[in-house]
């Protein structure tokens, strides 16, 4: 018999539906997460690129840095901006803590003109300034025979310059130091030791060391001075060799300045001013290297009246007369001599120190001289000059655990 069709209620579509419902949320739980964990990658992505600038920043900073800036007083910042390769920025601040440290400050930033793509990460980074040990144990500290025969002074007392800022003076050295005690001598207007002044126990002294011939510009590294004299603003080239081993004349006349007042470094004539003014001149803080270059047998003379402080480096012999007045180290790997102008004129003035190689002459009979002081020549030991010259001519390296990740 026929069977009449009936709908009848069931399950089937409430399961579907809801099988379709919870489909659904899998799968958008599954596009969240995937689209949360893509943005987190990606943040980290340029948090990583920020962090990548704040330290490219901090190395570009020691890689240009400047010896103008170790003179920058304490507290003063000096800013710098980089812009590299993925449009990343690093905007980089040293401030200097005190007379051998400086704290660096680097902040990285990506995407900075977007909401959401930006990222920023800072980083800190200490510097000390690296000066190396100049040992100079005397007014002038000489490997072979040494003579004093002027009529200045010759003073071994630590003496800091007038106006100068520095550390109270230290203890007294000589006011002439060879590697025997035999090397050094005195005759003329100061026979007797007449011209040598010190609180130390002996005027003359005798120090080993110097027959070493590697301290004599190895110390400070001689091929580091030399690039240095060779960088424009930072130190100045005189080629000794010109005329054929005879004498070649250097004419400094003090500081010179440019159209803006501001401290021309580049002209050869300008080799930083000795005097400190109030308000400060804008030479004071220059202290060029000044390298004399030629042979070991070529010869150098500075004349005139003219001034200057820094590092002086010579490759052959040095020769200094008239009225000229030198602040800083003087480093000759040849032999030294003077003959400054007779009173009542002030004569050659040389506050610091001599260091002399001798590597062209191996006398040990100071009547027969490498170095000879003679004419009106003082000559001060000052630790405080030296120190000023060769701290502005330091190179910037990291301090042990100098780096930190701030944010």
């Amino acid at each position: 018999m026929p069977y009449d069709l009936k709908n009848r209620a069931g399950i089937g579509l409430p399961i579907a539906m809801g099988a379709m419902v919870i489909i659904g949320i899998v799968i958008a739980a599954g596009a969240f997460a995937s689209l949360h964990d893509y943005r987190i990658d990606r943040n980290m992505l340029f948090q990583e690129r920020a962090l990548g600038a704040a330290e490219e920043g901090q190395a570009r900073l020691v890689k240009d840095w400047s010896p103008a800036w170790n003179n920058k007083p304490y507290g003063d910042t000096l800013l710098r901006t980089y812009t590299l390769a993925d449009g990343s920025v690093a905007r980089v601040v040293a401030t200097r803590l005190n007379q051998w440290t400086f704290s660096v400050a680097s902040e990285g930033a990506v995407n900075e003109t977007s909401r959401q793509l930006n990222a920023r990460r800072r980083t800190n980074l200490l510097l000390r300034l690296h000066v190396p040990n100049l040992r100079m144990p005397a007014a002038i500290s000489a490997r072979d025979a040494t003579r004093a025969t002027g009529s200045g002074q010759m003073d071994g007392n630590d003496v800091n310059p007038p106006g100068w800022d520095c550390d109270a003076p230290g203890t007294p050295a000589g006011a002439i130091a060879t590697d025997s005690i035999n090397d050094s001598g005195t005759a003329g207007a100061c026979a007797g030791e007449a011209c040598l002044t010190t609180a130390a126990p002996a005027a003359r002294m005798a120090d080993s060391v110097l027959r070493d011939t590697t301290m004599y510009g190895s110390a400070l590294g001689w091929d580091e001075l030399k690039a240095l004299a060779l960088t424009p603003g930072t130190g100045l080239v005189f080629d000794i060799t010109a005329t054929g081993g005879s004498f070649t004349n250097v004419s400094p006349t003090g500081p010179s300045y440019n159209a803006d007042g501001s401290c021309n470094r580049v002209d050869p004539r300008n080799w930083g001013d000795i005097n400190r003014t109030v308000p400060a001149g804008k030479c004071e803080g220059y202290f060029p290297t000044i390298y004399l270059r030629g042979g070991i047998n070529n010869n150098a003379i500075i004349n005139g009246n003219g001034s200057g402080q820094g590092i002086l480096i010579v490759d052959g012999n040095l020769q200094v007369n008239g009225n000229f007045k030198w602040y800083g180290p003087i480093i000759v790997r040849g032999n030294f001599l003077t003959n400054g102008t007779a009173l009542p004129n002030p004569g050659v003035k040389i506050v610091g120190g001599v260091l002399a190689g001798n590597f062209n002459c191996n006398s040990s009979t100071p009547s027969s001289p490498c170095n000879n002081i003679s004419g009106n020549t003082s000559m001060q030991f000052s630790r405080c000059a030296l120190s000023k010259a060769v701290l502005a001519n330091a190179k910037v390296v990291p301090s042990t655990r100098s780096w930190a990740d701030l944010f």
